[in-house]
């Protein structure tokens, strides 16, 4: 909850990442092709995302992240069952990591200096 009064004005109509997963590939095409499968996928509905959530981008500046880098993406669930039970309006955050870079997450402080960053620029 403290990220709907930090980053979205109390709107919790605008948190996404209630429901979160990680991906980790092997290679940057590994990556690319798991995109792909998702887009071809006529169940996931995939919404569009701020240019600052590809991180992959070859133009985006890792210095605005602290050097973390991922890809995110958010997606409904759009099938026959997911409508039965009123889920299909859900969203889902999926994020997709190259090992090394989430190596670097988890274990080398990686996320915690892009927290750190996130929250000293949200004062």
């Amino acid at each position: 909850m403290q990220k709907v009064f930090r980053s979205y004005k109390e709107d919790i109509l605008r948190l996404t990442d209630l429901n979160r997963c990680s991906l980790v590939f092997k290679t940057f095409d590994d990556i690319r092709e798991c995109l792909a499968a998702i887009a071809a996928d006529p169940s996931i509905v995939v919404l569009k995302m701020k240019k600052s959530k590809m991180r992959f981008d070859e133009a985006y500046d890792p210095a605005l992240s602290g050097g973390y880098r991922d890809v995110q993406i958010a997606v409904r669930i759009d099938t026959e069952w997911t409508r039965k039970l009123s889920l299909d309006k859900l969203l889902l955050e999926v994020q997709l990591h190259q090992h090394a870079f989430f190596r670097q997450k988890v274990s080398g402080g990686g996320h915690k200096g892009y927290v750190l960053r996130r929250n000293m620029l949200a004062m």
